[in-house]
C-alpha cells in the first residue's frame, strides 16, 4: 500500500528516547504475589491497579473505555479521545483508556499514534493500559506496511528506532482484567490455558493464541483457523468462551482483531471493537463500562459508534 511522505516531527533519537523510557515505565509497574494458585476475579479484593506477569487487573472504581485496532490512523485516534472526553474525565481520575492493540501497521501515521498514546501514558501514568496485538511485532511490521513508514520518515535512522519498538513491543502487556467481570485481549480466547496466574504468564503458542485467535460462530471449541494461515492459530467457539470465562471468574470477553465484527456481540459473553473504518468496511466502535457495577453480560457494556 503507498504512503504519505510526512516530515519526522519527532526526530529518531526522541522517538527512540521515548519508546525506551516508556518500556522502563512499563517494567517498573510489574509486581509479583497477588495471583495465588487458582485464584479468580472474586478474590482479587485489591483496591489498586497491579500489574502481574502480562496481565493487568482494573479496581472496581471509575469507568474504563477499551479501544479496538486503529492501525496508524490518528484521525481516528482523535476522534476516539474527543468522543469519550477520556482526557478531560482522567484528569479528575475517573477513567480508564485501554487500548486493544494494533496501534501502527496498514495506516499512514503509525508513529503518530504511538507518539500521541505515549504521550497520554506519560501524562496520565497507568490509567493508560496498551495492550499487545499481534502487529506489535516487528517480523509483521515488515510485511505490513509500519517498516516502511520508518524508512521514509528517518532514513537510515529507521533500524534504531524499529529497534526501540521492538524493546517497547515486548513490555506491553497481553491482558486486562477487572473487578467486575471482564477480561480484555486482543485476539481470542487460547487453548489449554486456564486461570489468572497461565493467563498472566501465557507464552509460546498460548500467547500467539491470545494475540491472534478468532472467534468461529460455526464451532463449539477450538478449530484451525486457516483463514489466518492455521500454524497454531484457532477459531474458538461458545463452549470455548464459557469455559474460558468461567475459569477465571469472568462474565465477559472484550476483544478487538476483527474488523467485519465490530460493534458485535455473540453468545451473550464477547464483545468485539473495531476502530479504524479500515477504508471505510468497518464501523468505528469502542465500549465502556462502570467498574463500579457488577457486569453480568454483554449487553452490560455500552458498545457505541463514534
Amino acid at each position: 500500500m503507498g504512503f504519505f511522505v510526512f516530515m519526522p516531527e519527532i526526530p529518531a533519537g526522541a522517538l527512540a528516547k521515548l519508546l525506551k523510557e516508556s518500556a522502563a515505565a512499563l517494567a517498573a509497574e510489574r509486581s509479583e504475589g497477588r495471583l495465588k494458585p487458582g485464584v479468580k476475579l472474586a478474590g482479587l479484593r485489591s483496591a489498586e491497579l497491579f500489574r502481574q506477569g502480562g496481565l493487568v487487573f482494573l479496581p472496581r472504581h471509575g469507568r474504563v473505555i477499551f479501544f479496538g485496532d486503529v492501525h496508524g490512523d490518528l484521525y481516528a485516534l482523535e476522534d476516539l479521545l474527543k468522543a469519550t472526553r477520556f482526557e478531560e474525565k482522567a484528569g479528575k481520575g475517573r477513567v480508564f483508556l485501554v487500548g486493544l492493540g494494533d496501534y501502527v501497521d496498514r495506516g499512514p501515521d503509525g508513529v503518530g499514534v504511538m507518539v500521541r498514546l505515549l504521550g497520554l501514558r506519560k501524562k496520565f501514568g497507568p490509567r493508560v493500559v496498551l495492550v499487545r496485538g499481534d502487529h506489535e511485532n516487528v517480523g509483521v511490521n515488515e510485511a505490513y506496511g509500519f517498516a516502511d513508514e520508518l524508512r521514509l520518515r528517518y532514513g537510515k535512522a529507521w533500524r534504531q528506532v524499529m529497534g526501540a519498538f521492538r524493546g517497547l513491543y515486548s513490555s506491553l502487556p497481553h491482558v486486562v482484567v477487572t473487578g467486575n467481570g471482564i477480561v480484555a485481549v486482543h485476539g481470542g480466547v487460547p487453548e489449554g490455558v486456564n486461570g489468572l496466574s497461565g493467563l498472566a504468564y501465557a507464552s509460546g503458542d498460548a500467547l500467539t493464541q491470545i494475540l491472534w485467535n478468532d472467534s468461529g460462530e460455526k464451532v463449539a471449541g477450538f478449530a484451525p483457523n486457516w483463514q489466518r494461515g492455521g500454524d497454531g492459530i484457532k477459531l474458538f467457539g461458545k463452549k470455548a468462551l464459557e469455559d474460558f470465562l468461567d475459569s477465571i471468574g469472568a462474565r465477559v470477553l472484550v476483544r478487538a482483531h476483527e474488523w467485519d465484527k465490530s460493534g458485535e456481540t455473540m453468545w451473550g459473553r464477547l464483545a468485539t471493537v473495531f476502530s479504524t473504518d479500515y477504508g471505510g468496511r468497518a464501523r468505528r466502535v469502542y465500549a465502556e463500562a462502570d467498574l463500579e457495577t457488577r457486569i453480568r453480560n454483554a449487553r452490560d457494556l455500552a458498545v457505541k459508534d463514534f
